[in-house]
């Protein structure tokens, strides 16, 4: 497939956020919705949120995203409510199809439904009564239940359909992938690709997977998707990246300098190495992470070489935050996406949906 790469092809904005909080679990449900709510406003046109089981409030506190989405669509009108993954592996397939047609029916047609094996999941796996060494198994089989529900095929051979039926969802999956295999599966399935999981080399690793994507897709196209789903779709490729805007990026390393540290465990596994044998930028750069002025940062993700000219959505994960008794959490996630939709994304193209009437609480 031929792909632009003129950094200011159109794309769509997002963020993704992991839920994280304190031990009010209330308080961060509802920061979680204002945080929504201040994204509708600024003209953002998804938000994403992660699906964490049993997990404790640092690791995410979202196990029933789609519950939450429900409580976030009564009050935005326009950004899409997006789920980056539902475990497909450890669900029944009928159910998830259910709560997200009733989801979509709720939020008028913004579900974007993301699903995957749940990299951060894998060792609950037992608690679901799976084994994670059949994650990737599971979730094609499951994935294929769930796309012939969704098509209004009947339910596991009995003469159940799905209710309330949904009309153009299956332009609106995601698949969760990092292997070239898995890729070019997704592709034959219809669904789009997300991308860009940390501790993945963005042009070693990550390039070759979306280019397989492509490829599948000119090649083969979505052979497996249902028939009636097959003229809507096309190929659809959304990179994850982590941003921390900040005056420049002298303040961004040390504003981030405790939180680089605890994250720097995982990239030493990842390159074999120990922690201390990795510098600060060595980290950041290891997590696929974008720091310093919206200058500095805009100019980073142009050079970043799984980026723009392949994504049709950009997803900036904003969890990072400061250790700043000035500020609330909240308040630095929202002033976080302010600036990626006001001085980030404007130097690469992206222009804000039109303005929706204000919701009121």
């Amino acid at each position: 497939m031929t792909v632009d790469s003129d950094a200011s092809r159109p794309f769509r904005l997002g963020f993704f956020t992991h839920v994280r909080g304190g031990r009010d679990s209330r308080q961060t449900m509802r920061d979680l919705v204002e945080l929504f709510v201040a994204a509708d406003e600024l003209g953002i046109d998804v938000g994403f949120v992660a699906e964490h089981h049993l997990a404790g409030h640092q690791a995410g506190q979202l196990p029933s995203p789609l519950v939450a989405l429900a409580a976030i669509a009564e009050r935005t009108r326009g950004i899409d409510l997006g789920v980056s993954a539902i475990v497909l592996p450890v669900m029944d397939p009928v159910r998830v199809a259910e709560d997200a047609a009733v989801l979509d029916a709720i939020s008028g047609g913004r579900l974007q439904l993301g699903l995957g094996t749940g990299g951060a999941n894998l060792g609950r796996y037992p608690a679901f009564g799976r084994n994670a060494e059949d994650a990737s198994r599971l979730y094609f089989e499951n994935l294929e239940v769930l796309l012939s529900v969704l098509a209004d095929e009947p339910v596991r051979g009995t003469e159940d359909r799905l209710s309330p039926q949904q009309e153009n969802l299956a332009s609106r999956i995601w698949g969760a992938h990092g292997t070239v295999a898995s890729a070019r599966s997704a592709a034959r399935h219809g669904t789009g690709l997300l991308f860009g999981t940390a501790d993945l080399n963005a042009r070693a690793q990550q390039l070759p997977v979306v280019e397989a994507y492509l490829d599948e897709w000119d090649n083969a196209g979505a052979t497996e998707a249902p028939d009636v789903f097959r003229p809507a779709l096309a190929p659809r490729l959304g990179a994850i990246r982590m941003v921390y805007p900040a005056r420049d990026r002298a303040t961004a390393r040390a504003e981030l300098s405790a939180s680089i540290a605890t994250m720097a465990t995982r990239v030493a596994e990842a390159k074999g190495v120990t922690s201390d044998e990795l510098s600060f930028d060595e980290v950041v750069a290891g997590l696929n992470m974008h720091i310093g002025s919206p200058d500095e940062i805009a100019q980073s993700l142009i050079e970043d070489p799984a980026l723009f000219g392949y994504v049709d959505y950009f997803l900036a994960v904003i969890d990072v935050v400061a250790q700043d008794n000035r500020r609330s959490a909240l308040d630095q996630l929202i002033n976080g996406i302010e600036v990626l939709a006001t001085r980030v994304a404007p130097q690469l193209g992206w222009k804000p949906r039109a303005s929706e009437q204000k919701v009121k609480a």
